[in-house]
């Protein structure tokens, strides 16, 4: 499992992930890869480096529901916004693979097919091209597992792995340019049911509380066609701005938004423009973040 970044000038190396360990046995296994109920919660940890440095943060995803959506199905919500796939914030799972509600046409998306056979590959309808690039046997948290890792290479790249007993468990994604940095997500600990695995690191109560300072998020869905959430915290009330940019830096669109102490969202229509990769870019006083979205139509 280790990723050789390179730019044909220099490298980064990520760590094999110490808490995956080779199995070699291979019984058979359930077909549920996403454990979706009430309450289960997993607690990652986060790195991200580049060329000037390095973070590590640690965060929390729990299921904080179910509902009946207008297409009819049955999907689960992940709060605060979406797992570490960055599909969506409604999922469900089957013996098929696993489902997002698709918000722009109320649409359900089979995005990771777990039945999908080693190196098939695929289309989703909002354009993202995935295969599944390996099938494991591990042991994770002490129990053994099978996991499955699918890799996208259109119009994002990134790896994201499914294990048949705890879930999502790892996300991968190499930034532009190739070598330059990555953002690195693994499972420390979960609950499933009435049973807790591994390490929980975040202080669920904490979640609803109000933030002690601005922090950005990825938008909601994305990729997305034409309509997306673009989601931060904020510590105060007062005017922000996002400020929306294509890939050649011209603006293409401005957000003023009366922020509330707490998770704010925003929503943008993008329907005027054409597929792509966009960036935006918080800016409240001096503070300014800013991230990549992409827009599929």
């Amino acid at each position: 499992m280790n990723k050789l970044l390179t730019n044909g000038h220099f490298g980064i190396l990520r760590i094999a992930r110490p808490i995956l360990v080779a199995f070699l046995c291979s019984p058979s296994f359930s077909q549920n890869y996403y454990p979706l109920a009430p309450g289960n919660r997993w607690d990652y940890i986060k790195q991200y480096s580049d060329l000037y440095g390095s973070s590590v943060d640690t965060f929390s995803v729990h299921v904080a529901g179910k509902q009946i959506l207008p297409n009819g199905k049955e999907y689960y919500q992940i709060h605060p916004q979406h797992d570490i796939a960055f599909t969506g914030q409604f999922v469900r799972a089957d013996s098929v693979g696993i489902h997002y509600y698709w918000e722009a046409d109320s649409t359900d998306v089979l995005v990771y097919k777990v039945n999908a056979g080693l190196g098939e590959s695929w289309t989703t309808p909002f354009g993202l091209s995935i295969q599944l690039t390996d099938i494991d046997t591990l042991v994770l948290f002490g129990v053994q597992t099978r996991v499955l890792t699918f890799s996208t290479s259109f119009p994002v790249a990134y790896d994201v792995s499914f294990s048949d007993v705890f879930g999502p468990i790892s996300y991968f994604s190499p930034d532009e340019p190739p070598g330059t940095s990555y953002t690195s997500v693994d499972a420390a600990g979960c609950i499933i049911g009435s049973s807790t695995y591994g390490q929980l690191l975040v202080n669920i109560q904490s979640i609803d509380e109000v933030p002690t300072s601005f922090t950005l998020f990825q938008n909601h869905p994305n990729p997305f066609n034409s309509a997306t959430h673009i989601s931060f915290d904020a510590s105060i009330q007062g005017l922000v701005q996002i400020r929306i940019f294509n890939h050649l830096g011209q603006e293409v669109a401005v957000l003023d938004h009366q922020s509330q102490p707490g998770r704010n969202s925003v929503p943008w229509k993008a329907g005027h423009l054409s597929s792509g990769v966009y960036f935006y870019r918080l800016e409240s006083g001096s503070l300014s973040q800013v991230r990549k979205m992409i827009l599929i139509k």
